[in-house]
């Protein structure tokens, strides 16, 4: 990866909140904390380490005559990087004592259960046993999740301050009203919702996800607006390029945004979307859903009929059945509340999400029982 980057300052697999001690390549940054580290890669790096010829602030050193794209990614507030917090006397304040004294005030979620007052499973345990690896332990009690509130506000304070600096820098160079900024994030969280941890499954909480752009040639009455259509992951690859005037291949997913970020309410767009969720390992189950504008449709398989990742892929186009389905209207219910599969005022809408969701599995995934890839042939050792 570190060779598609004319200057890398990164790190694989997880960054930790003190990465210096997992990763060389920090060492001889001036700071101990992931947020900080990254901030001198990207504006303020005054130690070049040897090693690495890509440690030296970016901004500061970028060719002035050139355009530039910059990647800064983080591992906060991330499990794996909130929960290697040590409040060491020498972190930062933020990171020792901010938002310390609102912990016994931080909201539990309205649909919030406590581990040991689950009754009824939110899905059936014929389904999905509730059991999920200990790094999100931390939700079935509100204590311990309270103390994680609190690391998540501290470290997404940090990437606020980040942001800030950044933008600062661009003023500074005279590169604000030239640049894009897109934020952004990788997934949602059950932070005890429905008495519920982890990210992959299908509910609002895990499925969306923050997306700011902002554009300086944009006019001031399209600033700060909300459209209300269904932007996708895939959206931003295509929307950075036309917004760069840029062409977008044809074999590219998702559309470009530029239009609803104009303020173009007639733009043709896309009235819902496939979700789905084929990671079988950490216990979770196979799920597929159609989210709309109003309805949110998911339907759950069999755990005892996983198999192998390319065969579990498919299973759906080759006939295996949902044994669990769940109806959402986001609009009367936006917390998923009330399951109306059983709803005889609903059974048109279940009908119709049903075939949309097998329509959608068809249109990724191709109508035989491979799914669309490359395949290449050859023996051993060669292709």
């Amino acid at each position: 990866m570190e060779q598609g980057f004319d200057y890398w300052y990164g790190n694989h697999n997880h960054t930790t909140f003190y990465p210096k001690w997992n990763h060389r390549i920090y060492h001889n940054a001036l700071a101990e904390t992931q947020i900080e580290i990254l901030q001198e890669g990207t504006l303020q790096f005054f130690k070049p380490n040897p090693q690495f010829a890509g440690t030296k602030d970016f901004l500061k050193t970028k060719p002035a005559d050139q355009p530039f794209c910059l990647l800064v990614n983080f591992n906060v507030p991330h499990g794996a990087g909130t929960s290697s917090m040590k409040l060491r006397p020498d972190d930062p304040e933020l990171y020792r004592s901010t938002y310390r004294d609102q912990i016994d005030e931080m909201p539990m979620p309205s649909t919030y259960i406590a581990g040991a007052d689950i009754k009824t499973p939110k899905i059936p345990k014929n389904v999905y046993n509730g059991e999920y690896i200990p790094t999100y332990d931390y939700v079935k009690n509100e204590a311990d999740l309270r103390e994680r509130l609190v690391r998540t506000c501290q470290t997404v304070t940090g990437v606020d301050r980040l942001v800030g600096a950044l933008v600062a820098e661009l003023k500074v160079q005279d590169l604000y009203e030239n640049t894009i900024i897109v934020f952004t994030s990788d997934h949602g969280l059950q932070f005890g919702e429905h008495g519920l941890g982890g990210k992959v499954l299908l509910y609002e909480e895990s499925l969306r996800i923050p997306l700011i752009i902002f554009d300086p040639r944009q006019p001031a009455d399209q600033h700060a607006k909300k459209p209300g259509q269904l932007a996708l992951t895939i959206d931003i690859a295509p929307t950075l390029l036309d917004l760069a005037g840029l062409s977008i291949h044809p074999e590219m997913q998702g559309r470009s945004l530029r239009p609803l970020a104009g303020g173009n309410k007639d733009a043709p767009w896309r009235k819902d979307f496939f979700a789905e969720n084929m990671y079988m390992g950490q216990n979770y189950p196979r799920i597929e859903a159609v989210r709309g504008e109003r309805y949110k449709y998911i339907r759950y398989f069999d755990k005892k009929k996983d198999k192998p990742h390319h065969i579990a892929l498919t299973a759906s186009i080759r006939g295996e059945q949902a044994i669990y389905e769940e109806l959402y209207d986001l609009k009367e219910d936006p917390k998923e509340t009330t399951n109306l599969v059983a709803s005889a005022a609903h059974q048109q809408t279940l009908e119709s999400l049903r075939k949309r969701c097998q329509e959608f599995v068809v249109e990724a995934k191709g109508s035989d029982a491979f799914p669309k890839t490359r395949i290449m042939k050859g023996t051993r050792g060669k292709q």
